[in-house]
């Protein structure tokens, strides 16, 4: 008999996981998560295991990231994710060559209307 395909958790706000239904909804090591929610108050408990809300999670591994002072490297980053980061990068700078490109065009304008008047 053929193996039935595992089953993904929900990715309902409201949804309550277990820190290995996170871990493989994440795509992250067990014992990451598990250290990551070690001191965070479990949202619910069925048969007597914790479990926690998706936004409980994202939460408890921000703050687990900002505490060991790891975030997801360039590298453990997905080829899209790494690409997205780099069009963030670039609007940013986009937009700021804009907003001194507007200035300079509000200075030139200034100058032109002193130099008429006097």
């Amino acid at each position: 008999m053929p193996q039935q395909p595992k089953r993904k958790p929900k990715l309902d706000r409201e949804a309550l996981l277990s820190p290995t239904g996170a871990a493989e909804l994440f795509h992250r090591d067990r014992a990451t998560l598990k250290r990551a929610l070690r001191n965070v108050e479990p949202d619910a408990f069925e048969g007597g295991q914790p479990r926690f809300k998706l936004s409980t999670i994202l939460e408890a591994m921000e703050d687990h990231n900002r505490t060991t002072g790891r975030s997801r490297s360039a590298a453990a980053a997905s080829p899209i994710e790494a690409e997205l980061g780099a069009l963030e990068q670039a609007d940013l700078k986009f937009k700021a060559f804009l907003k001194r490109l507007r200035l300079e065009r509000r200075r030139a304008f200034a100058r032109r209307q002193r130099d008429r008047r006097a």
